[in-house]
């Protein structure tokens, strides 16, 4: 042991080299989704250099015998803390700075268990090092000034949060889903079809439609569940499809409310989430799930279209998310300045533009082929069905209509659309409508397996432009349809029977 000299300081390095190791070995194992060179993108390569060099470094100054590597690097961290008036910083700022990592998500990478760990082990080890190489007088004068540094970045986090309590309204609901009560504001809408200036607010529980009534126990309450289809955002409040069903249901039974729990850019996969954070505590009676739309993704070669970024569910950062406005805050900063996310103070669709299709991947005779599972929608809604008899409120199906058709015009036209950012579509629109009519297919044959009624608008609305701005979404005219067809078939098929 005569060679390992300064041995405190040589486990503490060896810690930040394994630490670093672990994460370049993370790293390696993965793939890139856009592969530059061999299996590996150029950014992920660059990352794992940064990584892999000095955490190779710190394994060998560790473990090779004599003093002349560890001499060196204690000489190095020496002439830091001279440079330095407060070197303290190096070992305090990268805390909050992992933390935010971890949090913001700034980089897919930053989800991995392992790599954060890694690079926290590494951070803490590093740390350990460069005191241990300090004078025993200088060391206690280092850690006093740790200490009240990290008593400060949490004292900020602190008033942070109580800032953030005091301009940020009490969501009701998981605030994943930004339902924020008693919002007012008016959009400035260019598209066909809507009518310029709407005024949209929402309720005491942060959805659009009326306040809940106050006897909620003898009234009937529906929610509308679905995407952007359903809540029809750029539509002022008396316009969207759910006010219009409240409407006409009204004019045979009075007693009914019906709430737009449509939330832009949701799937059937999250509204299991939806259902259970928001549904449950409110014991409605119904939920009318309009679906499909968002669920293209599972067959189209586009990749995922809804639940984009989207917060996971379970775990820390979920149960931090939910608790912190601090955190809420800064994740909706982090939102529009790193991924640029649209603030919507007017339209953000841009016009609809058919364009001719090139290249068209060839549709299969069966869609699915193209799905991950063939029963992957099928399951989705058999999860609904079972959550909605679990949570007991009775659940309505609608299937999802498109302005597209199977003709020869549509055939020749590119299925593009401003939601899923694809430059080069490689389905035509009548191949769009054929893989969403697949997708109603195993909407209806799982509600007839289940006995839960289901509506097929898909197949009754008309495939015209006085109803759709573009491929989905509705128009004025076609939220009026669809509110007074679904009134229709809720008053025949689930409301007066019983």
């Amino acid at each position: 042991m005569s060679g390992f000299r300064n041995l405190p300081f040589r486990i503490w390095l060896l810690g930040t080299g394994l630490g670093l190791a672990v994460c370049t070995v993370k790293l390696a194992s993965g793939r890139s989704v856009a592969p530059v060179i061999g299996p590996y993108s150029l950014e992920l390569l660059v990352l794992m250099l940064m990584l892999a060099v000095p955490g190779m470094g710190a394994l060998l100054a560790a473990l090779i015998p004599g003093k002349g590597p560890t001499g060196v690097t204690i000489r190095f961290f020496g002439r830091l803390s001279r440079r330095f008036p407060t070197p303290e910083l190096l070992s305090v700022v990268p805390v909050p700075l992992l933390a935010a990592l971890w949090l913001l998500r700034p980089l897919p990478v930053f989800d991995d268990p392992y790599i954060m760990a890694g690079l926290f082990w590494a951070l803490v080890c590093l740390s350990g090092a460069w005191l241990s190489a300090l004078e025993l007088d200088r060391r206690r004068l280092a850690l006093g000034r740790i200490g009240l540094a990290l008593g400060a970045i949490v004292f900020g986090l602190l008033m942070g949060e109580l800032l953030a309590r005091a301009m940020m309204p009490k969501l009701i609901f998981d605030p994943r889903f930004r339902l924020r009560p008693h919002m007012r504001y008016r959009i400035e809408v260019d598209l066909p079809g809507v009518s310029k200036g709407g005024i949209v607010t929402t309720n005491r529980w942060g959805l659009r439609g009326d306040e809940p009534p106050e006897d909620w126990e003898e009234w009937t309450t529906i929610m509308a569940v679905g995407g952007s289809t359903t809540v029809n955002f750029y539509l002022a409040d008396s316009k969207p499809w759910p006010a219009v069903l409240q409407r006409e249901i009204r004019k045979s039974l009075p007693r009914v409310w019906v709430g737009n729990g449509g939330v832009p850019a949701q799937s059937t996969s999250s509204h299991v989430l939806f259902l259970r954070e928001v549904v449950e505590p409110i014991n409605l009676d119904i939920v009318l799930f309009f679906v499909g739309a968002n669920d293209i993704e599972i067959i189209t070669p586009h990749g995922p279209v809804g639940d984009v970024e989207r917060l996971p569910d379970l775990g820390p950062r979920a149960w931090l998310y939910r608790q912190s406005r601090l955190y809420q805050a800064l994740y909706v900063l982090k939102k529009v300045a790193v991924d640029k996310a649209e603030v919507v103070r007017e339209t953000v669709d841009p016009p609809f533009d058919p364009r001719p299709i090139e290249n068209e991947i060839p549709p299969p005779d069966d869609f699915h082929e193209l799905m991950p599972d063939p029963d992957i929608y099928r399951d989705r809604i058999r999860r609904l069905i079972r959550t909605c008899r679990e949570i007991g409120v009775r659940p309505v199906f609608v299937t999802q209509p498109t302005l597209y058709e199977d003709t020869p015009y549509w055939r020749s036209v590119s299925a593009t659309s401003h939601w899923d950012a694809i430059d080069e579509p490689t389905f035509s629109a009548a191949t769009y409508w054929l893989a969403l009519q697949t997708l109603n297919a195993d909407l209806i044959e799982v509600c007839t397996e289940e006995g839960v009624p289901c509506f097929d608008l898909a197949s009754v609305m008309p495939h015209d432009s006085h109803y759709f701005y573009d491929a989905i979404h509705l128009t004025e005219e076609g939220a009026d349809m669809i509110g007074t067809l679904v009134a229709e078939f809720m008053l025949e098929e689930v409301l007066l029977p019983e």
